[in-house]
């Protein structure tokens, strides 16, 4: 998908709380097979493309949430903690951290500095251990997840293997590829592939880079919904490794909106002693900040919206492959009217924008419902029997932003 800007509007009577953006990392070259027209490439990092596209969101960021709605200041102060009012986080890959960097050289720094701020001070991107980053879930070390993995992959393989999609592949690309195609493994697997093939096809001249039918509609397609089963379809069809992969992830998410900094003060006032002064972290450091920018990868984003039911077989979308530089940003809001603005669930409210369109979230519905009939255990019984897995309960404890007349918005 391209273009950020999106359909969102603002209601008057919310107050933009907080934001939590995720930034798929932007166009790199994953050609992973040698092909005909092929040239060398420098695999899996950041092309030209890739490092203005990470610009265009950085500005659009900017637009709106300094710009416009003046969630965050106009400029960062060195001389206190810039981390105390925005956040960065990367994986440890050097393509993400590119990206990061370029989407804060457009939010708040000088188009010169290229990372840095203008008097040559950079903002800190922390980045965890591989093996503990919840930005990439399933990488935790699990016997329990691997398992899992190997079953599903065991029963992905047999059914491509006598699929009709498996034949439409093989008949088109015969002259150019002679070997099987496999869902994994072999020489070439369908996963490789369709990296092969979006690369080339976000490159300048992709005509020039590959045969005819490599671009073939059908083939995209077909490529893109088995890759999609393969890398994300667990976590929408086990409860087991969603709760397991994206629930530590989503766990983070969720501390963040309940804690947020502009909230805080009511929800103690309320009573609830467990509350601090903002975010506070395994290891006991909190965090003020009102932004949160997040730079990682295509299963992350589709793991989000797999596990609140935005993505999966039970969609009309069904399963989809985000696209480079993609963003997804959750917001939180609290109703000014009411004057308190506290997190329990009553005046609060959470949004969840896929760049910039504000996406249904069913597993907000389907919390609510529960609650509404007094049957949340019944509901969580239900969704140990399904065999999809029901949306991720961490953020069902915030109502989901009302419709509100046109004419009221921002």
């Amino acid at each position: 998908m391209d273009g950020r800007g999106g359909s969102a509007a603002y209601p008057a009577e919310f107050r933009l709380e907080q934001v939590q953006v995720a930034v798929e990392k932007a166009h790199l070259d994953k050609r992973a097979i040698d092909l005909p027209y092929s040239e060398p490439f420098e695999p899996e990092q950041l092309t030209p493309a890739g490092f203005a596209t990470c610009r265009r969101n950085g500005e659009s960021l900017r637009a709106l949430y300094i710009d416009r709605l003046a969630l965050l200041p106009n400029s960062l102060n060195f001389e206190t903690s810039p981390n105390q009012v925005l956040k960065v986080r990367s994986t440890q890959y050097r393509r993400t951290i590119d990206s990061a960097r370029e989407v804060l050289a457009a939010l708040y720094l000088s188009p010169e500095a290229d990372g840095a701020n203008s008097d040559g001070r950079e903002l800190e991107i922390e980045v965890r251990d591989l093996l503990k980053d919840t930005l990439l879930p399933g990488y935790q070390e699990s016997d329990t997840l691997r398992r899992i993995e190997s079953e599903h992959l065991e029963w992905l393989m047999a059914s491509w293997q006598d699929s009709d999609d498996a034949v439409y592949v093989r008949d088109l690309l015969m002259p150019w590829i002679s070997s099987s195609i496999h869902i994994d493994g072999g020489e070439i697997d369908v996963k490789a592939l369709f990296d092969t093939v979006a690369s080339v096809k976000a490159l300048p001249s992709p005509e020039d880079r590959l045969p005819p039918p490599f671009f073939d509609g059908n083939l995209y397609k077909i490529l893109e919904e088995w890759s999609s089963k393969k890398e994300h379809g667990l976590f929408a069809d086990s409860p087991q490794y969603q709760s397991l992969a994206v629930g530590p992830l989503l766990e983070e998410i969720s501390n963040k909106l309940r804690y947020s900094s502009r909230t805080v003060n009511s929800v103690i006032g309320s009573g609830d002693k467990n509350c601090s002064n903002g975010v506070v972290f395994q290891d006991g450091t909190e965090s003020t900040a009102r932004f949160w920018l997040n730079a990682c990868h295509d299963t992350t984003l589709a793991a989000i919206m797999c596990s609140l039911g935005i993505m999966g077989p039970q969609t009309e979308s069904g399963f989809y492959w985000p696209s480079f530089g993609d963003v997804l940003a959750i917001e939180l809001f609290s109703e000014t009217k009411q004057g308190d603005r506290s997190i329990d669930g009553r005046y609060a409210y959470v949004r969840l924008l896929y760049n910039g369109n504000a996406q249904n979230i069913p597993a907000l519905d389907k919390q609510n419902e529960a609650v509404a009939s007094e049957d949340a255990d019944q509901y969580s019984a239900n969704a140990q029997e399904s065999k999809y897995a029901q949306p991720d309960r961490g953020m069902c404890t915030l109502t989901k932003l009302p419709e509100v007349e046109e004419n009221s918005y921002k």
